[in-house]
């Protein structure tokens, strides 16, 4: 028989046949079924009769379905007497699946003493057990393991045991965990090609790290994972609490003795993890534990360094009250503001710096863009203000010959021309092409641009174009 196409169901099961009994279209069902409504027994033996007949109801699954979700054992037991294994997937789940969601643990036994494969995935590629291991089903998982082990040897076991306990890890469920590790030790120790010691070392680094539950990470390591390496590299405990900032997991993972200085395979250190995402708490655990504030990364980027990339006002000044070099610059020759104002940062976090010393213009020698060009290009007329009144070289031009004030124009940010007119910008300063800001503005066709790089000097010597057409308007006023 195909599948019904019947749009709707009636919400009774007694309905439900009664759809049924209108689409074979048998003379005198319909009151016959009516009838059945008022007692139990036949209707369970007409389900029978019919429900094995239709691969799927619309809107009830399987008839196995049905009598999972509905705890019908009597009409669960009648569909799969005698027969072979039926075929139950329906809407991408299974009677199986359904047993472990609703907890009918008569039910699941029932159907794995009938045959149910536990191997089979529902539509989000999951089995049974790696559901009753993520909905804290401790007793389905018990059942479905038992029945796994049955089935298959340890080494073809293990990717179906490694999902459930990713699972289990992921909703902290230690009991569970613990159970999936106690209960197939034995199978794991009778073969000599199990990756047991593997999967659960790379659960602790890339699971149970990033979680930061310190009662699995505990579980974990008894059960043989090295905190101080992961099966994928250098990686260590430490990055992925430091990244995530898990503060009492950092401190367990310094417990367990774990270097903190390792530089994991981005060649970065639990420092720069922390710094880059702004965990003060965990920045200020690792200091203590003795890491050098400026310990060197990847490309010689420094913790602070890599607060500025992260633009972590909070964390650059923890390491900043801690003895960072607010000058450092890594391998390229940028230091912190030429990494973190073309990542439009707060204010606050350029301030911070410039008063730590940080130069805000690169050396004499190097013809690039600046910070302020930067701030420039990107509209940040705060930090251009900043700057400004930091003393940087306002006309400064960078490898094509522009100055802070050709890339504004060019870019049409008005609040950011003013504000390089105020510090005194030359309108008339020639690039390498010749040209000057106020052609720029010309070619773009841009009038307000024009007429504000048109306005005399004193007009901003004397405080700013907006200041000065407030005062012209109050005098209208008068």
């Amino acid at each position: 028989m195909s599948r019904m196409t019947t749009p709707t169901l009636a919400r009774f099961p007694s309905e439900i046949l009664l759809i049924i009994a209108s689409y074979l279209h048998v003379p005198g069902l319909n009151a016959l079924l009516q009838t059945c409504q008022r007692f139990h027994w036949l209707f369970d033996a007409l389900l029978y009769q019919l429900g094995r007949k239709c691969i799927s109801v619309p809107g009830a699954g399987t008839p196995l379905i049905w009598a999972v979700q509905k705890q019908r054992t009597s009409v669960l037991k009648r569909l799969l007497k005698g027969d072979e294994w039926p075929s139950d997937k329906c809407n991408g789940t299974t009677a199986l699946h359904e047993a472990v969601l609703c907890d009918n643990l008569e039910a699941l036994k029932i159907l794995l003493d009938a045959g149910a494969d536990p191997r089979v995935k529902d539509a989000g590629k999951e089995s049974a057990l790696a559901e009753a291991a993520g909905n804290k089903k401790e007793d389905a998982v018990r059942l479905l393991l038992n029945r796994h082990m049955d089935l298959q040897p340890w080494t073809e076991f293990e990717s179906w045991w490694e999902r459930a306990l990713t699972r289990a890890v992921v909703d902290s469920n230690e009991s569970i965990c613990r159970l999936l590790l106690e209960e197939t030790e034995s199978a794991h120790r009778s073969t000599t090609n199990s990756n047991r010691s593997e999967i659960v070392n790379g659960i602790l680094h890339f699971v149970a790290g990033w979680y930061g539950d310190c009662g699995i990470i505990r579980l974990l390591c008894a059960y043989g994972a090295d905190p101080s390496r992961s099966s994928a590299g250098s990686r260590t405990l430490l990055h992925p609490t430091a990244h995530n900032g898990h503060v009492d997991a950092v401190k367990l993972a310094l417990e367990y003795g774990v270097d903190p200085t390792v530089r994991n395979n981005d060649g970065l250190t639990a420092l720069h993890l922390a710094a880059g995402d702004g965990h003060v708490d965990v920045i200020g655990v690792l200091i203590d534990a003795g890491v050098p504030v400026d310990i060197p990364g990847e490309r010689g980027l420094t913790p602070l360094l890599f607060a500025a990339l992260g633009r972590q006002d909070a964390a650059a000044r923890r390491l900043l009250d801690a003895g960072a070099d607010a000058c450092a610059r890594n391998e390229s020759g940028f230091n912190a503001l030429d990494l973190t104002i073309p990542m439009s940062p707060p204010p606050a976090l350029i301030d911070l710096l410039l008063k730590a010393g940080t130069d805000a213009s690169p050396p004499p020698e190097e013809i690039r863009m600046t910070p302020l060009h930067w701030a420039a290009r990107t509209g940040q007329f705060q930090i251009i203000r900043l700057l400004c009144d930091a003393g940087v070289e306002v006309d400064r031009a960078d490898q094509r010959g522009r100055t802070a004030l050709h890339l504004a124009v060019r870019e049409g940010h008005t609040d950011s021309v003013e504000v390089l007119l105020q510090a005194g910008a030359d309108a008339f300063a020639l690039d390498e092409r010749g040209r000057t800001p106020l052609v720029v503005a010309t070619k773009a066709e841009n009038k307000t641009m024009v007429d504000l790089l048109l306005r005399p000097p004193w007009v901003y010597e004397a405080g700013g174009s907006k200041e000065i057409d407030a005062e012209v308007e109050d005098s209208k006023n008068e």
